[in-house]
């Protein structure tokens, strides 16, 4: 038997939740691994916040935006998803960036590859 609430975790795929997150300003893409981690290689305009510090120290996190997790490996999301929306965040797992087939960011990344970001809907 299972006591209090149970989180419902949502999940998006990857490549279709960056094309979300390039056109919404309200959401945040954010990675849970370690920050040496984030720093090798994430998602372009990737936000890292990491697993460890989502537990005490949320409240420097926007309430108002959406988020989109993802780590390296997948569990890891798993993780930072439920512990926001278990904190009353809204929030969806994306899963392992090792399905991500667009733009990275970080010292071991893909050179010369180029993306802009659209600041609204209408450009």
């Amino acid at each position: 038997m299972l006591f209090g609430k149970k989180s419902i975790i949502k999940e998006k795929e990857i490549n279709q939740a960056y094309k979300e997150f390039l056109n919404n300003e309200e959401i945040i893409l954010l990675c849970v691994d370690e920050a040496k981690d984030f720093d090798i290689m994430h998602l372009k305009e990737a936000q890292c916040f990491p697993l460890r510090r989502i537990s005490n120290e949320s409240h420097l996190l926007p309430k108002d935006a959406v988020y989109y997790v993802y780590a390296f490996r997948e569990g890891i999301a798993y993780q930072g998803t439920k512990k926001l929306i278990n904190k009353g965040f809204k929030a969806y797992n994306l899963g392992s960036q090792v399905h991500f087939k667009g733009y990275f960011e970080g010292l071991a990344a893909p050179k010369n590859r180029k993306l802009k970001r659209k600041k609204n809907n209408y450009e």
